[in-house]
């Protein structure tokens, strides 16, 4: 199976899944994730805002902020360019990228996650 068909078929099976089924896919994921040697020491975690068919992280996000760990998100710019910005709670949230919702920008906190050029270094000091 080609990495694309596998997608396809991941994001089939997922609107599939009835809410509370989804709901106990994301809570066994979340207690995986607390399980892990990685997540106890983890001082910073990176995570995303799920979408309706994706597992919600919302739990790990808010255990990660509960136990005083930095929470990072992504915030698309221009494909394929992210940023990582604090989540520092649903306030400061806003719809980015195809409606998903991401931290508002605020240069000063944000961490690259790719090369930058002088341009883009510029805008993040700003």
């Amino acid at each position: 199976m080609e990495k694309a068909d596998f997608r396809r078929e991941a994001r089939a099976r997922a609107k599939r899944l009835t809410p509370e089924e989804r709901m106990r896919a994301s809570r066994s994921i979340a207690e995986q994730v607390f399980a892990l040697p990685a997540w106890r020491q983890a001082g910073t975690v990176m995570a995303y805002a799920a979408l309706p068919t994706e597992p919600d992280t919302r739990e790990i996000i808010l255990r990660a902020a509960a136990e005083k760990k930095t929470v990072l998100l992504p915030r698309c710019l221009q494909a394929p360019r992210m940023l990582a910005l604090p989540w520092r709670g649903d306030g400061e949230m806003e719809p980015g990228y195809l409606g998903i919702p991401e931290p508002r920008m605020i240069p000063h906190r944000a961490h690259p996650l790719w090369p930058q050029t002088d341009e883009e270094a510029k805008m993040l000091r700003e």
